[in-house]
């Protein structure tokens, strides 16, 4: 994903490419030049933070540009389920588990009905599980969890899972009544082999 900025720092526009190179020669080449937007004009250099994940990637954007209010981007407001076809039976806190960008981790990524959304990376061989699962525990459970201020993003994670994201991994939160028992059931996810290569879903009541 990237930022394009102009001379005083201004966030211009904010997107993602699995090719940077290539998406930055389509956005300002020759044959395209009359029809680019006048505020994308105006840019003079680019930021950019590699993902591991489509889903990832689609969140920090949404993130990104929410925080930045980017002139040249259209959509600025949050995400919604009304323009979405999503399952009623996808609508529901779930815990996804996608690759992350570092080789030796994954990251967690968690959606509530609500819209609130959170993410945190963790290391497969267990050394962070026992923080991350008591943080995620707060997240889905906890009286306190209204603490956790982000933008409604959720719909984002529905939608994905609905689409592309249809094999990824996930558990349902509320199926675990601990912090130590969500660690369990993450660290046997995070150490078995199939991890990204099917659908490892541990949800229950599944319709």
């Amino acid at each position: 994903m990237y930022i394009l900025r102009d001379e005083g720092g201004r966030a211009l526009y904010v997107g993602k490419a699995n090719n940077l190179r290539r998406r930055l020669r389509a956005h300002f080449a020759g044959r395209r030049w009359k029809a680019l937007k006048t505020e994308m004009s105006h840019a003079a250099n680019a930021e950019w933070l590699e993902v591991g994940s489509e889903l990832e990637a689609l969140l920090r954007e949404a993130a990104l540009i929410q925080e930045l209010q980017p002139i040249a981007n259209v959509q600025t407001g949050p995400p919604g389920l009304k323009a979405r076809i999503v399952p009623r039976a996808i609508v529901r806190d779930v815990l996804v588990i996608v690759p992350s960008i570092e080789a030796d981790s994954v990251e967690l990524v968690g959606a509530r009905v609500d819209g609130a959304w959170l993410i945190q990376r963790s290391r497969r061989n267990g050394a962070d599980l026992a923080v991350h699962a008591t943080r995620l525990m707060r997240f889905f459970h906890s009286p306190m969890r209204r603490g956790f201020q982000c933008e409604p993003l959720a719909p984002l994670v529905f939608s994905w899972l609905s689409g592309h994201g249809s094999d990824a991994t996930r558990l349902d939160p509320h199926d675990a009544l601990s912090a130590r028992e969500l660690r369990v059931r993450l660290t046997a996810l995070l150490q078995d082999e199939r991890l990204f290569g099917e659908r490892l879903d541990q949800r229950a009541n599944l319709t």
